[in-house]
């Protein structure tokens, strides 16, 4: 069972926190780039703390890269038939005693009960996207977008997701809704949110302060950005080109669809006049600067719709679904444009494609949300209190 180990570190607190991710924290996908910069925001914040990672090497999609792995001290990769409680011990991991544990994905909940038996630990359970709001959102959805399979499948995993959330000290959540949710049904846990902010690592220039000034093409390109193998982006996607592409295709002069994210090659789509399929592309800033406008449809799951945090960093303005901006600081009509059908759609998007002063003003007001709501440095004093950190802040608000 490998390990990979940090330079070393000068650990005067001699305080230790284990992350156990079921999937490890990569960039490839919104969650591992998630675990990256939270805990890359822990190490900057308690710059002592000792941070060992154990995630499983099978479900590795790509290498931690030499600026990630330096987030980490060591870095145990477990095949997922080691991923239990006699992997862990086996791997030496069980040696040492930490101070908090943090068990990411629902499949890491686990190994909660066996690791409260042998440790004193906090321990914060993170299930990413809830499966019991999905659940939820999936029967007001019956009968009209979600099928029956992952409903089924959503109560099942929704159900170990809170018998998880009952046996830890804390549950955080990437949503309010995810939250609210969790703390109806788990009322004696500590329930906490940590919205996912816009990551500096995938977004080095947006996530800067100051104006973004986007170059459109000489096409009205209107992009959907998603990770596609998500069943949830693809139905969304699907849903879009069924019910408003075409519309658009008729009214537009110059319309182009452009879809971006890994998984979107392999749907069978083919590149015409007015669909462009770009698939996983090495800079999402690059294509989200010369867009005209953006889409965020989702009809069913749960979580932190990332990609609406996306657009407005770059001061692009999005017509969205209601799902897909529930719980989110953005106000319709005046930083994003919620369409409840597929008309409403056709007419918002028509809107914002041929009205550049209406782009703009709401591109600019979806910048200013997001540079005042959504940035790492904003959750902070949350992350502090959730991990009994000893914040190294200095009096003017930067860090020491």
């Amino acid at each position: 069972m490998p390990s990979l180990t940090a330079p070393d570190r000068h650990h005067q607190s001699g305080r230790r926190i284990l992350l156990v991710s079921y999937y490890p924290p990569t960039r490839r996908h919104a969650g591992g780039l998630r675990l990256l910069d939270l805990y890359s925001l822990i190490r900057r914040v308690e710059p002592s703390l000792l941070i060992d990672l154990v995630t499983c090497s099978d479900s590795m999609a790509d290498e931690l890269t030499e600026a990630d792995r330096s987030i980490f001290d060591r870095i145990f990769l477990l095949p997922v038939k080691c991923f239990d409680m006699r992997g862990l011990t086996n791997a030496g991991i069980m040696d040492n005693a930490y101070d908090v544990a943090d068990f990411q994905y629902w499949q890491s909940g686990r190994l909660i009960d066996g690791f409260r038996r042998r440790q004193r630990a906090r321990i914060i359970f993170s299930p990413m996207e809830s499966n019991a709001r999905a659940f939820l959102t999936d029967l007001r959805m019956l009968g009209r977008t979600s099928a029956l399979r992952p409903l089924l499948e959503h109560a099942a995993i929704g159900t170990l997701e809170l018998y998880y959330s009952w046996k830890a000290d804390a549950v955080q959540c990437v949503s309010h809704p995810d939250a609210t949710t969790i703390a109806a049904c788990s009322p004696r846990t500590h329930v906490v949110t940590v919205e996912t902010g816009l990551s500096a690592i995938e977004f080095p220039h947006l996530a800067r302060s100051g104006p973004v000034r986007r170059e459109p093409g000489a096409a009205r390109e209107l992009v959907f950005v998603a990770y596609f193998g998500s069943r949830n982006n693809v139905d969304a996607l699907f849903w879009y080109l069924n019910n408003v592409h075409p519309e658009l295709c008729r009214r537009i002069p110059g319309y182009q669809f452009v879809v971006v994210g890994r998984g979107s090659e392999a749907l069978g789509l083919r590149s015409d006049e007015h669909l462009v399929i770009r698939g996983e592309v090495e800079s999402v800033e690059e294509h989200l600067l010369r867009a005209t406008m953006s889409i965020a449809p989702a009809f069913s799951g749960a979580g932190f719709r990332g990609k609406i945090v996306q657009y407005a960093a770059a001061a692009l303005p999005c017509v969205a679904s209601p799902l897909a901006v529930e719980g989110l600081a953005f106000i319709d009509r005046e930083s994003v444009l919620i369409a409840n059908d597929a008309k409403s759609f056709i007419d918002d998007c028509t809107a914002l494609l041929t009205s550049d002063s209406f782009n703009a003003l709401i591109g600019e007001a979806a910048r200013k949300v997001c540079m005042s709501e959504y940035l790492w440095e904003n959750r902070v004093p949350t992350i502090t209190r959730l991990y009994e950190l000893r914040t190294a802040l200095n009096q003017t608000g930067g860090f020491s």
